[in-house]
């Protein structure tokens, strides 16, 4: 719940100050639902990743009804792994 509440809070300067261009990592994107939810408050260059691409594949890329901006990034791959690369 805090990191929703962190970026709900950051959404109002997303708003009111067009120079502002945050980028945000998800960690544990999953099926995507929670890089919706960064993208649809303003986050628009979102790295989202997961340990397993399962979940996002069936649900972002398989589904004729996802869809993935081309802001945003997909990485199968846990954390740490991230932070080597």
């Amino acid at each position: 719940k805090e990191a929703y509440d962190a970026a709900m809070k950051d959404s109002s300067k997303i708003k009111t100050n067009k120079d502002y261009k945050p980028r945000a990592l998800d960690v544990g994107a999953g099926a995507g639902v929670s890089t919706e939810v960064l993208y649809n408050v303003g986050y628009h260059t979102i790295d989202a990743l997961d340990w397993s691409a399962n979940a996002w594949e069936e649900y972002v890329v398989d589904d004729p009804k996802g869809y993935c901006p081309e802001s945003v990034t997909f990485y199968e791959l846990d954390d740490e792994r991230y932070l080597d690369q």
